[in-house]
């Protein structure tokens, strides 16, 4: 019976785990208080590779700029990913970035990565 029940927990997870990631970038994870904005998610081929611009946004409770920073420096860094600069990434042949912003009004912040290759 135990046999059973754990690939049956482990396939029920799964959806939970896979919207913790950003998608088309192979297990990239979104930072804990980010949502993925469905409608910003741009995604076409091309001869040199695939393009892609995603979205994530959190409304309250935002990390700080440098958390964040140092969340996806850590976790880009442990995926595989080798740092070209601040914020730009590569990993056999792709690239990726992305830049923060922060609305001064609010507690808002917006994360747009682009890839390409």
């Amino acid at each position: 019976m135990r046999f059973i029940l754990i690939p049956l927990i482990m396939l029920l997870s799964m959806p939970v785990m896979a919207q913790n990631t950003l998608p088309y970038l192979d297990g990239v994870p979104i930072m804990s208080g980010f949502a993925l904005s469905n409608d910003d998610v741009i995604v076409f081929d091309k001869p040199q590779g695939r393009v892609i611009d995603l979205t994530v946004w959190c409304s309250a409770n935002c990390p700080s700029t440098k958390e964040i920073e140092v969340f996806y420096m850590d976790t880009m860094n442990r995926l595989g990913w080798n740092t070209i600069k601040d914020h730009e990434f590569t990993n056999e042949g792709a690239t990726l970035n992305y830049n923060i912003m922060r609305d001064k009004n609010s507690d808002s912040v917006i994360i747009l990565f682009q890839s390409n290759g």
